[in-house]
């Protein structure tokens, strides 16, 4: 996905440069979607076989039950070992959506829950509080996140939703200061991580056009770190908290343009066949 990186990169900085971006032979605004459009078309170049859908370009009939991304993240003794160092965060999350949900529904209980909660260290713990606070919990209990709106300002949407049961737990899942700009590209990935708009590759998608935002904005160097922080301005300050950013090569500008270069499928999947590892460095 470098490739798709570096062309984002540039349909970046054309856009920046010119205001407007050309697309199937039209001068418009280029929008959020036409960055994510060039990711999502190498994603599926590099990866026939999984095919990745816009949901919003599926027929009717395949979504008139919804579409849901899933992700075991413990089932009976399998651990995701992909997403394990996220397992505290998301500890810490459900814990804070479980006290939103008992100080407005249960606000004379409300100490009582938070000090339970303080005590429990593994999310095994957690069944049995919630089984001792309310009488509905039985075999498991849900948690949803809340995305708040950019447009409406106050109002929240329902984002991923945490199933926690006995054995198993699942996920169903411009030109200012540089901070402006950051800020403004992470809020981008939070909301579309939150989306899930692709059928499948939302994180290498929106880590390949976090990638070209940034390096299109003269920096170089996700999707659990949006899914569990409550606001665009907390997942930015997360990011760049481990984000080793520097500046950008000055031969970066020098690149042929990407989508002029490998114009037609047949050179998209030729050149992510080539063999790279006869241009890497040696190392003895």
């Amino acid at each position: 996905m470098g490739l798709a990186a570096i062309e984002v990169m540039q349909a970046m900085k054309r856009t920046w440069n010119n205001a407007k971006v050309r697309v199937n032979g039209k001068t418009r605004q280029l929008q959020w979607r036409d960055m994510f459009d060039i990711a999502v078309k190498w994603r599926r170049t590099a990866d026939p076989d999984q095919p990745v859908l816009w949901l919003d370009q599926m027929p009717a009939r395949s979504l008139s039950r919804g579409f849901n991304n899933h992700i075991n993240l413990i089932r009976g003794q399998i651990i995701n070992i992909r997403y394990q160092e996220y397992f505290s965060s998301i500890l810490s999350f459900v814990k804070d959506r479980i006290l939103v949900y008992h100080g407005t529904y249960n606000p004379q209980g409300f100490q009582e829950v938070k000090q339970a909660l303080e005590k429990v260290r593994k999310v095994e713990d957690l069944l049995p509080v919630m089984k001792r606070f309310n009488n509905k919990t039985r075999d498991g209990f849900t948690v949803n996140s809340k995305v708040p709106s950019l447009k409406d300002i106050g109002k929240e949407y329902d984002g991923f939703t945490i199933t926690i049961t006995g054995d198993r737990e699942n996920i169903d899942a411009l030109h200012r200061t540089w901070d402006a700009v950051c800020n403004l590209i992470m809020s981008l990935i939070y909301y579309f991580c939150n989306l899930m708009p692709l059928s499948r590759g939302s994180s290498v998608v929106a880590y390949s056009v976090v990638m070209g935002a940034l390096m299109a904005s003269g920096k170089e160097l996700f999707d659990l770190e949006a899914m569990t922080t409550v606001t665009p301005d907390r997942f930015s300050k997360t990011i760049k908290s481990w984000m080793n950013l520097k500046s950008l090569p000055s031969w970066y500008q020098t690149l042929p343009p990407v989508s002029e270069t490998f114009q037609l499928t047949r050179t998209m999947i030729e050149v992510l066949n080539t063999d790279s590892s006869l241009h890497c460095p040696k190392k003895y």
